[in-house]
């Protein structure tokens, strides 16, 4: 997964490429699934359909001159005879320590007298990530059902789903297994009921692993309608699980959505609601 210092550099190095090479790159590593309306989409799906900064500029696309140009407009003067691999290695140590480290054009600085923030942990990037991209794309399901975005190749096949809704006149839950039913049910309920789940990214989202790489997300949120009126709060337990078959990404093992539609909730509730939701890995 790629640091927010990476992200940008590559999102930077990217724009150095035709628009029709950003294309294409961007349909090799999502498999052509995922629809790209601009320059700027095309890229940030290039990158989060990266495993890493080093993977993305082993592409056939990035050139090795790219790798080298893009270096010399940052001042970065390197070797012109360098290969291929040791630029890389360069940009990557270029965007992760900073240019005093490979510039020629000024000398190396003590190491100690550049302080740098923290990056943060793995998991706080990828609930993070998770969220940024999750949320948005369901979103946008209530006008448009058809959303390119979205679909049955976020899951994997034996994925399940169940959704539960309690209201002062209504209290059933929905569920379906497979990828596709999954997606549809998703699909349809948020369409249906055009409804937004808005989500809490302060001390509204938590996350535990698993030594076999099993990923679980809990994170809770608002509710509203599509012009904004505050509906009632949500909870959702995602569980993630990388796929062999698609270039060991991570995709949908199960997801279960409680939503409460009553106006009167007690907002205080909701991090021990998430705390409940937590289940050993």
């Amino acid at each position: 997964m790629l640091n927010p210092a990476e992200k940008a550099g590559c999102s930077e190095l990217l724009r150095l490429l035709d628009l029709e090479d950003v294309i294409s790159l961007k349909n090799t590593v999502s498999k052509a699934c995922v629809v790209a309306e601009s320059l700027d989409e095309a890229i940030s799906i290039i990158i989060m359909f990266s495993e890493s900064a080093d993977e993305l500029l082993r592409r056939q696309k990035v050139k090795r001159d790219l790798i080298y140009r893009y270096l010399a407009e940052k001042g970065v003067v390197e070797d012109p005879t360098l290969d291929k691999p040791r630029l890389i290695t360069r940009v990557l140590s270029f965007w992760n320590n900073g240019p005093g480290v490979i510039s020629k054009k000024s000398p190396v600085k003590n190491p100690e007298t550049q302080p740098k923030a923290p990056s943060p942990p793995l998991e706080d990037q990828f609930s993070s990530d998770f969220v940024a991209w999750f949320f948005p794309m369901i979103n946008k399901l209530y006008q448009d059902p058809c959303y390119s975005e979205f679909g049955a190749f976020h899951f994997l096949p034996d994925t399940k789903i169940t959704i539960h809704q309690a209201s002062s006149d209504a209290d059933y839950s929905e569920e379906a297994l497979g990828a596709a039913p999954v997606a549809d049910l998703l699909r349809n309920f948020l369409h249906r009921y055009k409804i937004l789940l808005n989500p809490n990214p302060q001390g509204g989202v938590q996350i535990r692993t698993s030594p076999h790489g099993l990923m679980q997300l809990v994170v809770c949120g608002t509710i509203h309608d599509p012009i904004g009126q505050y509906l009632g709060t949500f909870e959702q337990a995602t569980e993630l699980v990388r796929d062999p078959t698609s270039q060991n990404n991570y995709k949908i093992q199960m997801l279960y959505l409680n939503l409460k539609t009553t106006r009167m909730y007690e907002h205080a509730a909701i991090e021990g609601r998430c705390d409940a939701l937590m289940e050993p890995l």
